[in-house]
């Protein structure tokens, strides 16, 4: 599949859906779509345009709660 055809459908599910499509967010999936830019590169974009944390920011939150002891895990839990 190519990917004009993946942007295409990737769009039109999320309006199914009910999610809004920026015109800005056109404008970058035409760029990957032409080469322009790679797939890291829009999402990059799309994150920055909604303040969204990176992954890595995520997963560095993820690894410190996953060091927990498991007794320190079960605090708060009944």
């Amino acid at each position: 599949m190519d990917r004009r055809r993946i942007m295409e459908e990737a769009i039109h599910s999320g309006e199914m859906e009910g999610a809004y499509v920026s015109e800005e967010f056109r404008r970058d999936a035409e760029l990957y779509v032409n080469g322009d830019i790679g797939i890291e590169e829009l999402g990059n974009r799309t994150m920055r345009r909604w303040n969204i944390d990176k992954p890595e920011e995520s997963k560095d939150a993820h690894d410190r709660s996953a060091s927990l002891s498991p007794q320190d895990a079960k605090i708060g839990k009944p």
